[in-house]
């Protein structure tokens, strides 16, 4: 993943100004780092080295998009969006942008080739886990799963039937058992499946420092549908 940073001329900048640039613009974004690590050269170095943007003038930003619809800010470090090319995100908003583009993409996925009577997909912020479900890392309809979801990360529906037409699903390939659901028809299906967002960044952030921004490497998805349904508006739930 590539990132990139606004600056005025990149010539004017010393080595030495662009490493503090960084820092600063990863603390911004909720990056802690631990103060050891502050002083040691050679630990700053290799994050210096693992960040390394970019640097574009305003004058350049014309040829990106910015993911979020905000204006562009100097010193403030923008990811490249993970399936899309010139489009970038800031940093900070990394982990809630992604996040709700995925939601979106399996809810729009489900609700333009089915009927549904309901539907909720969300985020876990606590799990447990009947007796009969079948491993740690999935579970199907007949399993208990009683958990407790994310408020700012849920959406629910309820009566919609399908659109028939076909959009850019750029996440539902993360989701196999959703595909599998909408093309059998299936009459339910209650699942979660956990996926990577610190992954696509392209970084190992465990081992240098803290990191805020994404909250953990895995995100667990709950994911329940139930197919049959009256015609309900088609929903957005992104960034």
């Amino acid at each position: 993943m590539k990132f990139y940073m606004i600056v005025e001329n990149e010539k004017n900048i010393s080595l030495q100004q662009k490493v503090k640039q960084l820092s600063k613009a990863l603390m911004t974004a909720g990056f802690v780092a631990n103060p050891l690590m502050m002083m040691n050269f050679k630990i700053w170095g290799e994050i210096y080295k693992r960040f390394l943007p970019s640097y574009i003038t305003f004058s350049e930003t014309t040829k990106y998009t910015n993911a979020t619809g905000a204006d562009w800010s100097m010193g403030v470090l923008y990811a490249e969006h993970p399936r899309r090319n010139k489009e970038l995100i800031s940093l900070k908003e990394y982990k809630e942008f992604v996040l709700r583009e995925m939601i979106s993409d399996i809810a729009n996925y489900i609700m333009d080739h089915i009927s549904v009577s309901k539907m909720v997909i969300g985020t876990v912020s606590s799990l447990k886990i009947g007796a009969n479900a079948k491993s740690s890392k999935q579970y199907d309809a007949e399993a208990t799963i009683d958990c407790k979801l994310n408020s700012e990360y849920t959406f629910t529906c309820e009566g919609t039937e399908p659109s028939g037409k076909q959009y850019e699903y750029i996440w539902i390939d993360r989701f196999p058992d959703v595909k599998a659901a909408v093309e059998h028809k299936s009459n339910k299906l209650e699942i979660i499946k956990s996926t990577d967002l610190e992954g696509d960044l392209g970084v190992n952030l465990t081992d240098l420092f803290k990191a805020n921004v994404l909250g953990g490497k895995k995100v667990k998805f709950y994911i329940k549908i139930k197919i049959v349904g009256v015609k309900h508006p088609r929903l957005l739930y992104g960034g």
